[in-house]
């Protein structure tokens, strides 16, 4: 991952519009967080080493700024067939 070009847009450009389904399988859009001064969203794929590294620690983070300004949204950017066919031990 550290050799992967990173492909982010300029902080600070407004949001592109997205419909993307979240982990409980709602489908979110940016309208859904207009009220919201800040936004992040993640893309998971819980079987990654990395993303097992960070959750906890993520965890923390998001519950932290959500009580200040922070709306945050999961999207699992697989579907649940293709999760179990490339998990390992799958």
């Amino acid at each position: 991952m550290v050799l992967t070009p990173s492909m982010m847009p300029e902080l600070g450009i407004p949001a592109p519009t997205f419909k993307l389904p979240d982990t409980d399988d709602r489908v979110v859009t940016l309208g859904d967080f207009k009220t919201s001064p800040a936004l992040l969203v993640a893309f998971w794929c819980n079987h990654c080493p990395y993303v097992q590294h960070i959750r906890d620690q993520f965890a923390v983070f998001v519950r932290e700024y959500h009580r200040r300004v922070l709306a945050s949204s999961r999207s699992m950017p697989t579907t649940r067939r293709h999760t179990l066919m490339t998990a390992p031990n799958a």
